[in-house]
């Protein structure tokens, strides 16, 4: 993915204006090559070396006085610029630039011939200084292009990536999460484990990643019951509010098609099928992976469907094998029904067990 952003080649021409042992050199160059970004191991950070790898060829002309200097240039450069990636921004560090160039005479063009001989031995004792001279403004143009072209794309170095995420934690009433970013030579990797002060979380860090992809992302259980589960837990919700939640994921009941008479009875099936849960204040939310299946389900502490109430603990659970469809998208296929378990040994009343049901 980092190769994918940052990867691609260079096709630049750009105009020569320089002045070196009083010739005045007028010309054009061009740059080719290619730009790479690879890792590097760090902890607390993400460290990108981006490197340019070119080439350059120039045609100009020199100036000096009656004289004209015909002259080509061809040129190999290897420029690098490590990057630096928290979440106070982007820091980028010096450029480190090298390279060779050889420059030719090709002509030297005036009217005399005497002239152009003197022009010649002249030139021909100063080249050596002059090609020192030319090298060390090759050197330092590439760097400069190369700062100019990657502080262009970089963001803006004082931006606040968590920014959002700590408004939110803050509207939860959730602990900013304990968090490890960092880069190996081959991944880009985060670490991050959800927990206040009185909940669980993984004792261990997560397996190592044996299958190679894109994007890989590693949830221990209790993140569920850490975020999902300490919103739901203790609180009174009714179908309604339920519904509400659910069509927020774009999977509800009408998503899936209602006959016409249910359209024409809404009212009244919504009526009978009206209900209050309250959550289990330490355990709401149900959630297991375990050998390649989902265990999902909540746990409630009463349950009330107009005048019949069941006040005692249940547990409404679920197994779901995830499959992939043709298109490509993975789904959640129901394993057997959905059960209904009560802690405890007591028996249930009549309208207790009808009640049962109905949930």
């Amino acid at each position: 993915i980092v190769e994918s952003l940052l990867n691609r080649s260079v096709l630049q021409d750009s105009p020569v204006r320089d002045c070196i042992l009083g010739t005045r050199i007028v010309g054009s160059a061009r740059l080719s090559g290619n730009v790479t970004a690879t890792l590097l191991p760090s902890v607390g950070s993400v460290r990108i070396r981006v490197a340019l790898d070119g080439t350059v060829s120039s045609n100009n002309t020199g100036y000096n006085g009656p004289v004209r200097l015909r002259t080509s240039g061809n040129g190999v450069v290897h420029a690098t610029r490590d990057i630096q990636v928290d979440e106070t921004g982007v820091n980028m560090e010096t450029v480190l630039a090298s390279g060779s160039l050889t420059t030719r005479i090709n002509a030297i063009e005036h009217p005399l011939r005497l002239v152009r001989r003197i022009a010649r031995k002249r030139a021909g004792q100063q080249k050596w200084k002059a090609d020192r001279i030319a090298h060390e403004r090759f050197i330092s143009r590439i760097s400069e292009a190369f700062t100019e072209e990657t502080d262009r794309a970089s963001i803006d170095p004082n931006a606040d990536v968590l920014k959002e995420a700590r408004a939110y934690l803050q509207r939860l009433n959730f602990s900013e999460p304990t968090r490890t970013i960092g880069s190996t030579s081959d991944a880009v990797y985060a670490f991050a484990t959800v927990r206040n002060a009185n909940q669980l979380a993984a004792p261990i860090p997560p397996p190592e990643i044996e299958i190679i992809n894109e994007a890989t992302i590693q949830l221990h259980e209790s993140f569920v019951n850490n975020t999902i589960g300490a919103v739901l837990a203790g609180r009174t919700m009714t179908a309604t509010e339920l519904e509400r939640l659910a069509s927020k994921t774009g999977r509800t009941a009408d998503s899936q098609g209602t006959s016409a008479d249910a359209s024409a009875n809404s009212e009244e099936v919504k009526v009978e099928t009206e209900f209050e849960i309250d959550f289990d204040p330490s355990r709401p939310i149900i959630f297991e992976a375990r050998d390649g299946q989902l265990k999902l389900g909540i746990r409630g502490t009463r349950f009330l469907q107009g005048s019949r109430e069941l006040k005692r603990k249940l547990e409404i659970v679920a197994v779901y094998q995830p499959i992939k469809s043709e298109s490509g998208e993975v789904l959640l296929d129901r394993i057997g029904e959905a059960k209904v378990n009560f802690p405890g040994s007591k028996r249930l009343s009549v309208s207790q067990t009808s009640l049962r049901s109905a949930i």
